[in-house]
């Protein structure tokens, strides 16, 4: 019964495992781009929250601060689309594209607080909008790139559960920098500077400085269901408990003599 219990909880384990496409925490790619894409959300969501008071601290009215969050939202939105326009001409390797644009919007988050005239404000953060808008398509779509499209569903699931993490700790801390040093400032700096560092780490992947495109992921080879089906009764017959004791001694086998 104990070892029948154990193999209850191996499949059990096994069945969460192959979910979860665990197996993708072992692969160099994607824990190369979760890293990236961490460092990215750590980043990214830091304007919006304090965009707004970024600018009525410096000295512009309330419909003047919405305006520029406003003019933001709309540079995302065109962004979005000539992003993915763009990628379908083949011009250039995703992958390349989005460290552009991540390094763009690093730069431009960094140039925010340098920005003291309104017209420069809305220009800087009309710039940070459209960068913001044309990178977030291409982060999803590089994942097929990286583990296939076999895996493609499995590890948009696991990317955007360990990339919470960055984007859980990134508006606390830059609420913090604003509290110790009583600007917005230092928030926009590091924000610029997680982007950065995330660029950087995409630049680590496989086939990066490659200006052709990568080999295709080999596919996922999975067990037929009569594999499935033996292997279970393999280990059936091999468990302990199920193999009977039928060993004698030799003398004791009979034999029939031949006439």
């Amino acid at each position: 019964t104990w070892s029948l219990e154990l193999n209850k909880c191996s499949s059990l384990f096994s069945r969460i495992y192959e979910g979860f496409e665990l197996s993708l925490l072992s692969h160099r790619g994607f824990l190369t781009y979760s890293v990236a894409i961490t460092l990215f959300n750590a980043g990214y969501f830091i304007p919006y929250i304090h965009l707004v008071a970024h600018s009525r601290h410096i000295g512009f009215t309330e419909y003047q601060a919405a305006f520029v969050i406003s003019v933001t939202g709309v540079a995302d939105i065109m962004s979005r689309v000539a992003s993915g326009w763009f990628s379908d001409l083949g011009k250039m390797r995703m992958q390349h594209m989005l460290v552009v644009w991540t390094g763009l919007l690093g730069l431009f988050l960094m140039l925010i607080p340098v920005a003291v005239v309104y017209s420069g404000l809305l220009v800087v953060s009309g710039v940070y909008g459209f960068c913001a808008g044309a990178m977030t398509p291409l982060a999803f779509a590089l994942v097929p790139e990286i583990v296939g499209i076999e895996r493609m569903l499995g590890a948009l699931g696991l990317l955007q559960l360990i990339e919470s993490v960055g984007g859980l700790l990134g508006a606390p801390l830059s609420g913090w920098l604003k509290d110790y040093t009583g600007m917005y400032m230092v928030s926009f700096i590091a924000a610029g500077s997680f982007l950065v560092l995330g660029m950087l780490v995409t630049m680590t992947l496989p086939y990066f400085w490659s200006c052709t495109a990568p080999p295709p992921p080999s596919p996922l080879k999975k067990k037929s269901q009569h594999e499935s089906i033996e292997d279970g009764l393999l280990k059936q017959t091999l468990s302990s408990n199920s193999v009977p004791e039928i060993l004698c001694p030799l003398d004791d086998i009979p034999y029939l003599d031949k006439e």
